[in-house]
């Protein structure tokens, strides 16, 4: 208080001061010099008129948050915040008398000012500047020479930094405020340490994650010094801390910082992606990566190594750029699929549609997914992964596949009577009355499958269990499109001449069962489908399915209950397509259980299929599963880290989080191509 005489006019220092910057000392004494000024809080023109951020000191003095404050004096809160940061003047004559008046109002209601609770208020928006803790926070930073963006270390540094950062949050307990404060940027490294994404990582924390963006890529003009959102944010990521099982992983952190080391998680770099696809433009592939010859195969195998580095680092957008590259990510390991699905992970249905083409991956979460199974694997086999051992896995792959030489046949249910019965005689002359069933003659003419099984009035379904082989393998097999192997044509040859021995072989029999199986009035199926498909949008609303509908209507943003999408092959039926079910730019289906059990899980796994069959037909749609379990024992985290395992064309799954579902649709609101009103 020594230096009250100083603040008596606006001198030209204080008019340069940031007045969130004042410490104790100066804060008591610039009250006292408003008192004085305003004449008792009666007369505010002259304060204003040289300094308008005087009003956040005011704003304290009347014990008001920015919201109230900005409502009572008549101006928009965003304007207030930009006048309290020093941002704006007030300038219009009109302006100021208005809130002259309104401040007059205000102060005449109060009769004892409150400077316990100003301070407080006051703290909520004060700058740090002098702060021991923190400063000794940014020495011990210097010290380890760090570059001044974070997202330029390399992989010692990041090492040495997150031990330091371990031993700094109680082994990621606690995030304190002058970590924060010190530098920022620690809570991009706290989110790498324990292995998280930026969009899931603000969405459990509760933070904004644009903001939270600006703040990781140390943008000055977005960097967090006030001491209230400091602490705010600081005690929202200290809850999520203690309130999840963290498991830190040195090696997995890793794995996340190599994906990091350009760019954050979740998000991929159009232009990156646009270059690395005209780099395999430029190789002139097949468009089924299964039909390359072996010099193509070198090619691809030696540009994709220059991509990953010696296949350590594997871009999203090498993914995201061509989804079935994951055939030669696979066969540089030397496995094969069975093989790469058990030490990965996942379903091998899953895997096949991907190698094929037939599901595009095109959002960085399920990339992303992909790309972390691919570093783990990776990592383990350093050193092993020669371009020999990939031809190996590739001659062998050729083998199995058998795409080589093929030429596609018309399938049997679209031939007419005439070509049906060609074919018959075709095939009985070929194997003497069906007589001489060698695996020469299955592999060179896989018509004789075909004929045989309209001989045995079986649907591919049926047949398939019969002779015990995959329907989809019986599909290729009989169309041509897949040559079969040496090792099912032997099997299969067997087969047939057992099945062969218990039928009557007669062009009479194969064009009456060949009428029945394959001539059903199509307009009978439709007709049925499209009765089913009206039931379930008449269908009652489930509660957990009315609880998101309300929120997107709470939101403004459109959308269709029990929408049935047109997926090219079929039309399936979704909980809920935003903003419409004719393009929808988003899909949500909500599950619900009593537990999280088994039955969940093959609900779950149902739902992520039913994605695939969508993101074959329109890649780009954005696809949700929330998914409510009312069991007082579920731990949360561990539930959707197994499930999160176990799916692939799920882009965001959200369990019993509802809250964060809102807060994720309402920062997707903005990036949907949606026309809201």
């Amino acid at each position: 208080m020594q230096n009250i005489e100083k603040f008596d006019e606006f001198n030209d220092e204080l008019k340069l001061k940031d007045l969130r910057k004042l410490n104790d000392e100066e804060f008591l004494a610039f009250i006292t010099h408003l008192r004085t000024t305003t004449k008792n809080f009666t007369e505010f023109s002259r304060v204003l008129e040289e300094k308008g951020q005087a009003l956040l000191l005011l704003r304290c003095l009347a014990g008001m948050s920015r919201r109230e404050f900005a409502k009572s004096i008549g101006i928009h809160e965003e304007i207030l915040r930009q006048i309290e940061v020093g941002k704006r003047e007030i300038r219009k004559r009109g302006k100021l008398e208005k809130i002259n008046e309104s401040l007059r109002e205000i102060f005449s209601n109060i009769s004892v000012i409150d400077l316990e609770r100003a301070r407080e208020l006051f703290k909520e928006v004060a700058v740090v500047t002098e702060n021991d803790e923190v400063e000794k926070i940014r020495n011990e930073l210097r010290e380890m020479d760090l570059p001044e963006d974070l997202r330029e270390m390399n992989e010692e540094q990041f090492v040495n930094l997150v031990e330091w950062l371990k031993e700094k949050t109680n082994n990621f307990k606690s995030f304190p405020k002058n970590l924060f404060l010190a530098k920022n940027q620690l809570i991009l490294i706290l989110r790498c340490a324990i292995g998280m994404t930026r969009p899931s990582f603000a969405r459990k924390v509760g933070i904004n994650e644009e903001t939270l963006r600006f703040v990781e890529m140390n943008r000055e003009e977005n960097k967090i010094t006030t001491l209230g959102i400091a602490k705010r944010w600081c005690e929202k990521v200290t809850k999520f801390l203690q309130s999840n099982e963290i498991s830190f992983d040195l090696e997995k952190s890793l794995i996340v910082w190599r994906i990091l080391k350009e760019k954050q998680v979740g998000e991929k770099d159009a232009q990156k992606e646009k270059e690395i696809r005209k780099v395999l433009e430029d190789l002139h592939l097949p468009q089924d990566l299964r039909d390359m010859n072996e010099q193509q195969f070198v090619l691809l195998f030696e540009k994709v190594r220059e991509i990953t580095e010696n296949f350590t680092l594997v871009p999203l957008e090498l993914i995201t750029s061509r989804s079935d590259i994951i055939l030669v990510l696979r066969l540089a390991l030397g496995l094969s699929r069975k093989e790469f699905c058990i030490k990965a992970g996942i379903p091998l249905g899953t895997l096949r549609h991907i190698e094929r083409g037939r599901t595009p991956i095109r959002n960085g979460g399920p990339a992303l997914r992909w790309v972390k199974i691919f570093s783990s694997i990776f990592a383990s086999e350093a050193g092993n992964i020669t371009l020999e051992k990939a031809l190996r896995a590739f001659r062998t792959f050729k083998g199995e596949n058998g795409s080589e030489g093929c030429i596609e046949m018309k399938p049997l249910i679209k031939m007419n009577l005439e070509e049906a019965k060609e074919i018959f005689r075709k095939v009985k002359e070929e194997t003497k009355n069906f007589s001489e069933l060698s695996f020469e003659k299955l592999r060179r003419e896989p018509r004789i499958v075909s004929v045989i099984r309209v001989l045995l009035n079986k649907s591919i379904p049926e047949f398939s269990r019969i002779i015990g082989k995959d329907e989809s393998w019986l599909r290729r097999w009989e169309t041509g499109k897949v040559k079969m192997s040496l090792k099912s044509s032997i099997f299969l040859s067997e087969k047939l001449k057992e099945l062969i021995r218990e039928i009557k072989v007669s062009e009479e029999v194969f064009l009456e069962n060949f009428m029945e199986l394959h001539h059903v009035k199509p307009s009978e199926i439709n007709e049925n489908v499209k009765k089913m498909l009206k039931a379930l949008r008449k269908m009652k609303a489930t509660e957990s399915e009315l609880e998101v509908a309300n929120l997107l209507t709470e939101l403004n943003i459109p959308f269709v209950l029990h929408a049935n999408v047109d997926c090219k092959t079929k039309v399936e039926n979704f909980d809920i397509a935003i903003p419409n079910e004719e393009s929808p730019d988003c899909v949500i289906e909500i599950t619900e259980a009593k537990k999280f059990n088994g039955n969940f899980r093959t609900k779950m796994l149902v739902t992520d299929h039913k994605f695939q069959i969508l993101k074959k037909a329109l890649p780009c749609v954005i696809t949700i599963s929330f998914a409510k379990i009312n069991d007082s024992s579920l731990v949360k985290e561990k539930a959707k880290n197994m499930i999160l395992s176990e799916i692939l064309n799920t882009d965001f799954l959200f369990i019993n989080e509802k809250e964060e579902l809102k807060n994720f649709l309402l920062g997707l609101k903005e990036k949907l191509t949606l026309k809201l009103e």
